[in-house]
């Protein structure tokens, strides 16, 4: 018990001062303040849901003294609360006959070869990091400004914040209205996608150190099989079809899609490597993917549509089902 008690406070604060390296404005205090949630990961994957409680508490009250009142709401809201919420779902399960899934006990010895408990899929979880990431682009919007004009108002102001920290951006007023139109179309869908793909490596890192050092209390998933709720692809075309509303619900529409939108792309990745496992040129197709999506970002267009149409198509079954030479 007091090993978990001072992993979670150390947790916590070591969370919160990578929080605040933006404060430094230090080279590296961006990568940082990304990977603020990983302490609190690494105690919830390893003592259970109470040590993350713990630490986002103590984290919370450290960035609160850093950066005030505002900054330790936005911490708890936006980086210590949800992480410590999905490695809790992380580390759910239930016996295999069926019923209630259960957390695994706070402290429990690891059970990685234990294959009588249903985990929770990990498919599940980034649907969650996909939601949890349109209910804060909600928010941030209706904080920034409940109608257009108010949101344009308050990207107007951080047009300005950005102009006064770089004066040779932009010039003219016109380019001023060119750098808000851009602001207004970017910002919510740009800063959910970061989110999720931010959240999602923090558990998976932290997961990795714990595999690593035999201390994951949970099976390593086989993330070539990830799938999804049927309902979440109803939600992203929804979404992308509300993106063409009018007034509130056509500016955060946009936020939620690109959420969902990483979220199948994702999916697309897992429907390759499952299908591509045994060809002699995987690896070079799998680099050459991942290269095309990092410079050219359109051909995650094509990976999320293969991850949209896998429910229907089953590639990955058909994969399975096709013969193999013995070195396969």
């Amino acid at each position: 018990m007091n090993n978990q008690l001072v992993f979670a406070v150390l947790s916590g604060l070591v969370s919160a001062a990578l929080y605040a390296a933006l404060l430094t404005r230090a080279p590296l205090a961006l990568i940082l303040f990304y990977v603020a949630p990983l302490p609190l990961a690494l105690a919830t994957l390893r003592f259970g849901w109470s040590a993350g409680a713990v630490g986002a508490g103590i984290g919370t009250v450290g960035v609160g003294i850093a950066l005030g009142l505002n900054g330790a709401a936005f911490y708890a809201a936006t980086s210590a609360g949800p992480m410590v919420w999905l490695a809790r779902l992380a580390m759910l399960s239930r016996p295999a006959t069926g019923g209630e899934p259960a957390a695994v006990p706070a402290g429990g010895s690891p059970r990685i070869d234990d294959t009588r408990a249903e985990w929770y899929p990990p498919g599940r979880i980034v649907i969650w990091t996909a939601a949890l990431a349109g209910v804060l682009a909600a928010a941030a919007l209706l904080m920034l400004g409940p109608d257009a004009e108010a949101f344009r108002a308050s990207l107007r102001k951080l047009a300005d914040a950005l102009l006064s920290a770089q004066p040779g951006l932009v010039g003219g007023e016109a380019s001023m209205g060119d750098l808000v139109d851009l602001l207004a179309v970017a910002v919510l869908p740009a800063t959910s996608a970061i989110w999720l793909l931010v959240n999602l490596f923090n558990l998976w890192l932290a997961a990795r150190i714990l595999r690593g050092a035999g201390r994951l209390a949970r099976p390593w998933p086989d993330l070539r099989r990830l799938d999804y709720p049927p309902a979440a692809a109803y939600v992203f075309l929804g979404a992308l079809l509300l993106s063409f509303a009018p007034g509130f619900l056509g500016t955060l529409a946009p936020g939620v899609a690109a959420a969902f939108f990483v979220a199948y792309v994702l999916l697309g990745l897992a429907v390759l490597h499952s299908v591509l496992t045994g060809t002699p040129a995987r690896t070079a197709l799998l680099v050459l993917t991942y290269g095309l999506i990092v410079v050219l970002v359109w051909p995650a267009v094509v990976v999320a549509i293969l991850g949209l149409g896998e429910p229907m198509f089953k590639l990955r079954a058909r994969a399975l089902a096709r013969p193999r030479s013995p070195r396969d």
